[in-house]
């Protein structure tokens, strides 16, 4: 049964597999081995960047990720700036529903502030259901 050890040379610092097979007369004792050395230095820094290629890949999916789910209370802001922006040019300074634009600015700041994302802070998931509120922030800046 053959055996592989894989070693680093000092020196050059190569990665060598050593695979020693046992060679044996036909009475069965042993009269010797053959080894083989393969140098597999090329085949380990190739793995290596692929290695590293997946973790820069999932980096960046990660950084987007970040960056949509920051994006999305943004969107919210400046939705409510908009509509209060509006309203305020048409003359009508509704209180409460200015007091409603804040309280949302509000909550999408606080969003911001307790990332990491998940499905409980998808305010864009959660405000596309029916009875959830999302249908008033959309009536609110369609009217504006």
């Amino acid at each position: 049964m053959p055996v592989n050890v894989e070693l680093v040379e000092p020196k050059n610092k190569r990665t060598l597999v050593v695979t020693h097979f046992p060679y044996r007369t036909p009475e069965g004792s042993s009269a010797g081995s053959i080894n083989i050395v393969r140098d597999v230095t090329e085949e380990r820094e190739k793995e290596m960047r692929f290695i590293m290629n997946e973790r820069l890949a999932s980096l960046g999916q990660m950084a987007a990720s970040i960056a949509h789910e920051i994006n999305n209370p943004l969107a919210a802001i400046m939705g409510c700036a908009e509509g209060m922006l509006n309203h305020i040019k048409q003359g009508s300074l509704d209180p409460v529903l200015f007091r409603k634009y804040l309280e949302i600015i509000a909550e999408e700041i606080a969003r911001c502030q307790t990332m990491p994302p998940g499905e409980e802070n998808d305010r864009c998931s959660r405000d596309a259901r029916p009875g959830t509120g999302g249908d008033w922030f959309s009536r609110q800046i369609a009217g504006s």
